[in-house]
């Protein structure tokens, strides 16, 4: 079974954080967390829970699977369903 890459998933939510202009601190607010939590999130310090990873994809509009494994056909899938 292949094991997540927690630090690669931090750096996919700092990359979509940051593309789509928002603070830390504001993506923090927004899915209920503090910064201090987000920024080990972003670092891979730290595993983020479900209802976290739930909050974010739907922040984002993205899926699970491109923020858990970077999967860019899941994530065109969802933009061209969504958009």
């Amino acid at each position: 079974m292949k094991q997540l890459d927690v630090a690669a998933v931090g750096k996919r939510v700092k990359k979509k954080r940051e593309a789509n202009g928002l603070t830390q601190e504001k993506l923090a607010y927004e899915v209920g967390i503090t910064g201090r939590h987000l920024y080990d999130i972003e670092r891979g310090k730290r595993v983020m829970s479900v209802t976290i990873l739930y909050d974010i994809k739907e922040v984002f509009d993205v899926t699970a699977d491109w923020l858990l494994e970077g999967d860019e056909e899941a994530y065109n899938d969802k933009q061209c369903v969504s958009g």
